[in-house]
């Protein structure tokens, strides 16, 4: 994941901001290098700028946006929350039937960790580094390189992948 949070902030430093970020536009070849897909729906010249427009996919919708109220470059960091929390997770935080629940579940609920989520991922095991899923999902401004050490030393690849490819 920080492989899309770098590539996130680099479109953010060029006024872009994506808007669909999702698994099925983030694209990981053979050799570990990711790249950002499907600039369909991106904003350009997003410099001081907001959008009203609802654009992207619902499930990673950012509040703002079911809100209807101006959004800038949160709603990608926001997705990027989402994505981070499905990775570690298994799970979306905010799956729900139909399209009013959900919507209503990403404005008005707070995530929960799954029952059988991997304690070393969560706030209740606090003897590791944990994914602050909140620093992801409140950014208003690029994320800093001090604030990009939020990955330093956590592994992406679990005990099992490292297995399997040996």
């Amino acid at each position: 994941m920080s492989a899309e949070l770098c590539g996130v902030q680099l479109l953010h430093s060029r006024g872009i901001i994506h808007r669909d970020l999702k698994p099925a536009n983030i694209l990981i070849h053979l050799n570990g290098h990711v790249k950002i897909a499907d600039f369909g729906a991106a904003a350009t010249g997003m410099f001081g700028r907001y959008l009203e427009e609802d654009d992207g996919t619902f499930l990673y919708y950012a509040p703002e946006l079911i809100n209807e109220e101006p959004y800038n470059q949160r709603q990608d960091y926001f997705s990027l929350g989402v994505l981070l929390y499905e990775a570690a997770f298994r799970v979306l935080p905010f799956l729900r039937d139909g399209i009013s629940r959900l919507l209503d579940s990403i404005v008005n609920e707070t995530p929960f960790y799954p029952d059988d989520a991997d304690p070393n991922l969560c706030h209740r095991n606090q003897a590791k580094k944990k994914i602050n899923l909140q620093d992801i999902m409140d950014k208003d401004e690029a994320i800093s390189a001090r604030e990009q050490a939020l990955f330093n030393g956590f592994s992406f690849i679990s005990e099992e992948w490292i297995a399997m490819q040996k």
